[in-house]
C-alpha cells in the first residue's frame, strides 16, 4: 500500500512520471532535475505501472495510487486508459503530499537552471501554438476540454502543455471542488462524461483532448493571477525540452498495454508481471486463465 506519512512540506515535491514505454530513459530526466532545478527540494517521486527502483526516490505504483482516488475501481475504464490515467493522478497529488508539486513527464530533459518558486509566486511556461492531435479524424486541441471541464474562456495564443509545472495542492484541491460543483458529480465522472464518447463503455474512444497542464494553468491565471511570477516563451527560453521515445520494438511499446490487461484481471494471490515477455514464467494455470477465461492471445515465444 503506499504509505503517504513523512513528507516533508517545505520546497519542492518532485513527481517524475514514467509508463514502462520510458523507464529506459528516466534516468536522464531525474540527472536533468538534479542538476538544474534551482529550487529546495522537499522529496523526490516517481509514479510508475512498473518496477523503477532509483535511490532516493519514493516509487508510487499506479494501482497503490488510483486506490487512493477510486477505491472501488468504479471508474475502470479511466485506469485502463494509461494517458488519461496519468493525467488524473497528476489533479489528485494533494491526496499524497501538501505544498507545491513539480511534476515532470519522464521524457523531459532540464537544460539549464531553472527556478519554479518565487516566495508564494510560480513561473509559469508556454508555447506559442496549440498542439494539435487526431482523435477519430478531426483535429483538436484543450480549449474545448478546459471550457466544459470549469466554463472558462482560455488564452489561444498560449499553450500551456509544456510537461513540467509546478501545482500547487491548495488550489488543485480548490480546482477540483470547482469542477464537482459545476457537474454536480464526482471528479471522475465528469472526466468520464467529458472525455469519453461512452461513459459506460468499459474501452470507450476519445472525444476530446484532455490536458491537465493546459486546464490547471488557465484555472491559475484566471482565478489566481497574483500566483504567477512570469510568463516565459519556452520556444525561445529552451529551459527545457521534450525528448520522445521513439522505438522499433513492439516488446517495448506494448509494454503499458500488457500491464494494464494483467492488473485488470489479476487476482491478489497472482504474482506480479511488468513484463510482457514473462508471461510463460508466470504458473501454468495462471496463463490458461489468462487465455481461456480472458481471452489474452500470446504476441510472444515460449
Amino acid at each position: 500500500m503506499l504509505n503517504t506519512a513523512g513528507y516533508k512540506n517545505n520546497g519542492l515535491h518532485v513527481f517524475v512520471f514514467c509508463c514502462a514505454d520510458y523507464k529506459d530513459i528516466v534516468k536522464d530526466c531525474i540527472s536533468s532535475i538534479e542538476q538544474y532545478v534551482l529550487d529546495p527540494i522537499a522529496s523526490y517521486n516517481i509514479v510508475s505501472n512498473t518496477e523503477i527502483n532509483i535511490h532516493g526516490y519514493n516509487l508510487v505504483k499506479d494501482r497503490d495510487f488510483w486506490s487512493l482516488i477510486n477505491p472501488d475501481l468504479k471508474y475502470q475504464n479511466l485506469y485502463n486508459h494509461n494517458w488519461i490515467k496519468q493525467q488524473i493522478f497528476k489533479l489528485n497529488l494533494d491526496r499524497i503530499v501538501s505544498g507545491n508539486i513539480l511534476i515532470v513527464d519522464a521524457e523531459v530533459r532540464f537544460q539549464k537552471p531553472t527556478r519554479w518558486l518565487h516566495d508564494d509566486r510560480y513561473t509559469v511556461f508556454y508555447t506559442n501554438r496549440w498542439k494539435k492531435f487526431d482523435i477519430n479524424s478531426t483535429n483538436y486541441d484543450s480549449t474545448e476540454f478546459v471550457r466544459q471541464t470549469l466554463n472558462l474562456e482560455v488564452d489561444s495564443t498560449k499553450n500551456f502543455i509544456v510537461e513540467a509545472t509546478v501545482f500547487s495542492t491548495d488550489i488543485l484541491k480548490e480546482m477540483r471542488t470547482q469542477i464537482e460543483n459545476i457537474h454536480g458529480v464526482d471528479q471522475l465522472a465528469a472526466y468520464q462524461q467529458i472525455v469519453f464518447d461512452d461513459p459506460t463503455s468499459l474501452h470507450p474512444s476519445l472525444k476530446l483532448f484532455m490536458s491537465e497542464y493546459d486546464m490547471y494553468i488557465n484555472y491559475l491565471i484566471t482565478m489566481h493571477p497574483e500566483k504567477v511570477n512570469d510568463l516565459i516563451n519556452l520556444a525561445t527560453d529552451k529551459s527545457f525540452l521534450s525528448f520522445r521515445q521513439t522505438t522499433t520494438s513492439n516488446s517495448i511499446n506494448n509494454q503499458t498495454k500488457w500491464i494494464t490487461f494483467y492488473e485488470q484481471i489479476k487476482d491478489s494471490s497472482w504474482p506480479d508481471c511488468y513484463c510482457e515477455e514473462d508471461f510463460y514464467k508466470l504458473p501454468e494455470h495462471i496463463q490458461e486463465e489468462c487465455i481461456n477465461i480472458f481471452g489474452y492471445n500470446p504476441t510472444i515465444n515460449e
